[in-house]
């Protein structure tokens, strides 16, 4: 009987804690689903501030690139002017990692870091600059290391009868946009990642 009682008595406390149990459990639900709603709220506006910013690197690389292949030591393709100019860019626009002038068949004739001479003929933005004569983006490089990723640009140089005498690369640097991720209240131990149409990260 003494076990009988026991029990019962063990099944009233249950039950009159039940409400207060599936009002902490409703409760808990209700702030994770508010806290993910959140959460996804901020990643949207993250999401398109990052746009924004991608569209205004975008178009003043474009006007750099382009005010750079007027000018004549480019034109000419004079690899110690050009070496010592695109040095002084990069210096004094961090957000550049590399530049450099190729010629058409995309042999490196000057960059802005000592000894990297590179071939780019095999390349999508080189080949697009080259054969569309316009101002072309490329795709993700992992850059000069894999801890300074970067997007890469490349514009068409053109020589005293308009065609085209080389082409201007450019690689700009995606620490900017890691600075802006720490500016964002995200929760804790929270990521933003991005791919580029062959799904590179």
């Amino acid at each position: 009987v003494p076990g009988t009682i026991r029990k019962k008595l063990a099944m009233l406390f249950l039950l009159s804690a039940l409400p207060g149990l599936v009002y902490i459990a409703l409760t808990a639900v209700g702030q994770r689903e508010a806290a993910i709603a959140d959460a996804l709220e901020d990643l949207h506006g993250f999401t398109n501030q990052l746009a924004d910013a991608q569209e205004r690197a975008t178009l003043n690389t474009r006007l750099t690139m382009e005010n750079l292949a007027r000018l004549p030591e480019v034109r000419q393709g004079d690899a110690v002017a050009c070496a010592a100019l695109f040095a002084t860019m990069v210096k004094v626009n961090p957000q550049y990692g590399e530049l450099h002038l190729v010629d058409t068949r995309g042999t490196t004739i000057a960059c802005s870091s000592p000894g990297a001479a590179e071939n780019f003929s095999k390349i999508k933005h080189f080949k697009d600059a080259l054969t569309g004569r316009t101002f072309a983006s490329g795709e993700y490089t992992p850059g000069s290391s894999p801890e300074r990723p970067g997007m890469v640009y490349a514009c068409p140089v053109f020589g005293e009868l308009g065609e085209v005498a080389g082409v201007l690369m450019s690689t700009v640097l995606l620490e900017s946009y890691g600075r802006q991720f720490d500016l964002r209240r995200l929760p804790r131990n929270s990521f933003v990642g991005a791919c580029d149409r062959n799904g590179a990260f």
